[in-house]
C-alpha cells in the first residue's frame, strides 16, 4: 500500500512539472500556428519515429535476455521486454531515474532470477550505455565547437561528470577489485564513525554491492565475449535513440542536415540532462532542446519540433509503460487470488 501511494505521488508530481514546463515553454505560442504545423507532418516519418522507439526498447530487452542467459538464467524475450517497461516507467517518475533498475530487478525475482544476475545484467547494460553516450556526446560536442562558446557547455561537462562517476566506480569495481576493494574499506572505515542506524545500513548496501562487483569481476574474466556484446547491443540502442529526432526532422519536408548530426546533436542533450534529478528530466530537457536543436530546425518550427520529439521519444512510451505496468499488476494480483 506504501509504494502504491509513493507511486501516485510520484506520478502527480511528474504530471505538475509537465503541465508547468509546457505552460511556461507555449505560454505565448500560437496554439492556430503550432496546430496547423503539426498537421501537416508526413504520418510515416513519425510511425518510423515510433517504432524506432519500440526497437530501442526491444535491444535492451534483448541484451538484459541475452546477460541473463550466460549465467543460465532464462527468460523469454516478451517478459525481458515487458520488465524494460515496467523499469522505464519508474525511471521516468522517479528524481534521477532511480526508482527503474529496483523495480526490474524486483520483477525478474518473481521469474527465480536471482538478484545477484539481474543487478549484474543491469549494471552492465547500463554501463554500457553510459560509455557509448559520453563518448558520442564528445564527440558532439567537438564537431559543434560553436557550443563551447554558449552556457550550454557547462550544463553538458556537469551532466557528463555525472555519467563518468557511475561508469568509473563500475569499471574500477570489475576490472580492478583489489583497488575498489581498498576504496571500499577507506569509506567504510569513514562512516563507521557515525554511530547511526543510516550508517549502519549504507554499510550493509556496501558490502551488498561489494558481492555482486566480485562476482561480477569473475564472470567478465571468463565472459569477455558476453561483455563486449552486451556492450555492443548497449552501444546500438545508444544510436536507435538517437536517431529518432532525425525522422521528426524529414517529417517536417526539411532538408540539410544528416543523420549523423541528429545522433551527435541528440547525444549532447542526452548526456547533459539525463543525471538531473527531475522525474525524466522534464523541464530541462525541453529547455536545453530549445538551446541546442537551434542548429537544425529554424526558430519557428523549433517549439513544436520540442512536442513532436519529446512526445514520440518519451511521453508516449510512459503512457505504454504505466499501461504494461497495470496490466501486469492486475495478471500478479489473479494469480494470488487463484492461489
Amino acid at each position: 500500500m506504501k509504494d502504491k501511494k509513493k507511486t501516485i505521488i510520484n506520478l502527480i508530481i511528474f504530471i505538475i512539472l509537465i503541465l508547468i514546463t509546457y505552460y511556461i515553454i507555449f505560454r505565448n505560442q500560437n496554439i492556430y500556428e503550432l496546430y496547423n504545423q503539426i498537421k501537416d507532418l508526413n504520418i510515416l516519418y513519425l510511425l518510423i519515429g515510433v517504432i524506432t522507439m519500440f526497437l530501442y526498447y526491444l535491444i535492451e530487452a534483448y541484451n538484459i535476455k541475452s546477460i541473463l542467459k550466460s549465467f543460465n538464467s532464462n527468460i523469454s524475450l516478451f517478459k525481458s521486454f515487458k520488465y524494460t517497461l515496467i523499469g522505464f516507467f519508474f525511471s521516468s517518475i522517479t528524481p534521477g531515474a532511480t526508482g527503474g533498475q529496483p523495480m526490474e530487478i524486483y520483477y525478474l525475482s518473481k521469474e527465480k532470477i536471482p538478484v545477484s544476475h539481474s543487478t549484474l545484467a543491469l549494471l552492465l547494460h547500463l554501463c554500457g550505455f553510459h560509455i557509448s553516450g559520453v563518448i558520442l556526446g564528445i564527440i558532439g560536442i567537438i564537431a559543434n565547437p560553436n557550443i563551447l562558446d554558449s552556457s550550454l557547455i557547462y550544463f553538458f561537462i556537469a551532466g557528463t561528470l555525472l555519467n563518468t562517476i557511475p561508469i568509473s566506480v563500475t569499471i574500477i569495481g570489475i576490472f580492478f577489485p583489489k583497488l575498489f576493494l581498498r576504496l571500499i574499506k577507506l569509506i567504510t572505515k569513514i562512516i563507521s564513525h557515525f554511530k547511526n542506524k543510516t550508517a549502519n545500513k549504507i554499510i550493509k548496501k556496501i558490502n551488498k554491492e561489494l558481492e555482486i562487483y566480485q562476482e561480477s569481476s569473475n564472470f567478465i574474466k571468463n565472459s569477455k565475449k558476453t561483455v563486449y556484446k552486451a556492450i555492443f547491443l548497449a552501444f546500438l540502442q545508444a544510436i536507435t535513440y538517437y536517431i529518432v529526432p532525425y525522422f521528426v526532422y524529414k517529417s517536417y519536408g526539411l532538408t540539410g542536415k544528416k543523420i549523423i548530426d541528429f545522433i551527435l546533436i541528440q547525444a549532447i542533450l542526452h548526456s547533459t540532462v539525463c543525471s538531473m534529478p527531475l522525474p525524466g528530466s522534464v523541464g530541462v530537457s525541453e529547455t536545453i532542446y530549445l538551446l541546442i536543436f537551434g542548429l537544425a530546425y529554424p526558430s519557428n518550427l523549433l517549439q513544436s519540433s520540442l512536442l513532436v520529439n519529446r512526445f514520440i521519444s518519451f511521453y508516449l512510451f510512459v503512457i505504454i509503460s504505466l499501461i504494461v505496468y497495470i496490466l501486469n499488476k492486475i495478471h500478479l494480483d489473479n494469480k494470488k487470488v487463484i492461489k
